[in-house]
């Protein structure tokens, strides 16, 4: 919770200044995930495609013309393809940085990149355990939005979330640990204000 308050107060500092002189944007989107996996011991299990979810809240043009920054939740999750109902999710609170590479008419290319927490989460239906560890994280992100009026677009985005550390998130005695990273392909709302 510390991580979460710490990277709030962060982005606010960014964020900070005259709302009415600069362009906040609001964004919610969903999408699929894939590629994840857990070590258990000396395996390794592959998890079928899940799905993502989020919102966030950024502020245009900070320091240079087409840099944003913000501040953004997502959740993830999916079910392990060869132990159903075993499942992985992230919870994921990230600073975010995107800038437009590309704007021609209404349509905006952007690179982007993350840095925050992770809330790495492991189920396990039938003997009804659940655990979860926060370790640090970080994604790349990479989109196009079209403008649909001045303040309100749509956009497609990938991107590649990791841990810089495996969670211990297995049964209490168990050296297991959950290797979390998902590749992500979503689509979203953006309304600015």
């Amino acid at each position: 919770m510390r991580c979460y308050t710490a990277l709030f107060a962060m982005t606010a500092s960014f964020c900070a200044g005259e709302v009415a002189a600069q362009d906040w944007n609001f964004d919610v989107f969903a999408g699929v995930t894939t590629e994840n996996e857990l070590e258990w011991n000396a395996g390794d299990y592959d998890t079928d495609a899940g799905r993502i979810f989020g919102l966030g809240v950024s502020r245009s043009d900070v320091v240079v013309p087409g840099l944003e920054l913000g501040l953004e939740y997502s959740r993830s999750d999916s079910v392990y393809s060869t132990s159903d109902p075993n499942a992985i999710s992230g919870d994921a609170l990230m600073a975010t940085a995107r800038y437009d590479v590309v704007q021609t008419g209404g349509v905006e290319v952007y690179g982007g990149l993350g840095l925050g927490a992770v809330q790495v989460t492991f189920d396990n239906e039938n003997v009804g355990y659940s655990r979860s560890e926060t370790v640090g994280g970080g994604q790349l992100m990479i989109g196009a939005r079209y403008a649909l009026t001045p303040r309100s677009k749509v956009f497609v985005e990938a991107r590649k979330l990791d841990t810089f550390e495996d969670a211990q998130v297995a049964l209490q005695n168990s050296p297991a640990t959950a290797e979390y990273n998902a590749t992500n392909v979503l689509i979203g709302f953006r309304q600015s204000f």
